[in-house]
């Protein structure tokens, strides 16, 4: 088995000594390799919700097209999309969010539709 020297912190090291005196575990290098093994999961799993959000980035273009398909007849409401699909509509962010969490929507696009379209100016 391959060995390595590491530098512990002072706190670091009173936490292994503290797991190897619990008698969890039977010296510092079982410490340590649960840690590094709890460390690789972590990262499994954040390396997951990256790749579950860049995909959710993507589809996002679909409630763009949803919006502007019916901005007319939303104007004013808070909105809730799921994709291409209204989830929830209302007078409040909360509670469209609220009506699409009981849908079973975990991450809806929730905006506000405006009444009148904004400019990017202010007028002559």
């Amino acid at each position: 088995m391959p060995t390595r020297n590491v530098n512990l912190t002072v706190e670091l090291d009173h936490f292994v000594r503290a797991k190897v005196e619990s008698g969890r575990f039977e010296n510092a290098s079982e410490v340590v390799r649960a840690a590094l093994r709890q460390l690789e999961r972590d990262e499994q799993e954040f390396d997951a919700k990256i790749v579950a959000l860049r995909s959710a980035q993507v589809t996002r273009s679909e409630e763009q097209d949803w919006i502007r398909a019916n901005r007319a007849e939303y104007a004013g409401a808070w909105v809730a999309l799921e994709g291409a699909r209204l989830v929830a509509k209302g007078s409040s962010a909360r509670q469209v969010l609220d009506i699409a969490k009981q849908e079973g929507c975990e991450q809806p696009l929730v905006v506000h539709i405006p009444s009148e379209p904004s400019f990017p100016f202010g007028g002559w």
